[in-house]
């Protein structure tokens, strides 16, 4: 998604006695969620925000530090934790080459399954990133 898909922002219009339905849920978490990835993109840029240095440790293996990064659809990258990898590990990993690049890559994952009532799957799951979704729906107000 570029930054053309994200606009306009569409927010939802929220009034007395409206029915909320879950596409109206999903409108509020994208308005909100394209918003910050455009002021990260617009003030940040992509890049490293802290953190994140690499360690040779013993011609084997790296150390990555904990730190956070924007990917250039402005969406924040977090390791929480220094982090260390065999480089034979590391896919793509070639012994035949003397400079090696190491690249970030935003991904979400499900956790924590989450009981739902009335549905034959029974379940779904919490995402340790923003839900993201690329349905667009605004909200109407109708006068009788």
């Amino acid at each position: 998604m570029d930054l053309m898909q994200m606009l306009p922002f569409e927010k939802n219009r929220y009034y007395p006695g409206k029915m909320l339905t879950t596409p109206d849920f999903k409108a509020e978490q994208t308005y909100l969620e394209y918003r910050r990835r455009f002021f990260n993109q617009m003030v940040l840029g992509s890049g490293i925000l802290c953190g994140l240095n690499v360690f040779n440790l013993d011609g084997l293996s790296i150390l990555v530090e904990s730190g956070a990064a924007v990917d250039p659809l402005g969406r924040e990258i977090v390791i929480g934790e220094s982090v260390v990898k065999k480089l034979s590990a590391v896919e793509g990993y070639r012994e035949d080459v003397d400079v090696l690049s190491l690249c970030l890559r935003y991904r979400e994952e499900e956790i924590k399954p989450v009981y739902v009532v009335n549905r034959k799957e029974g379940r779904e799951f919490r995402l340790d990133s923003e839900f993201l979704s690329r349905q667009r729906y605004s909200g109407t107000r109708t006068t009788d």
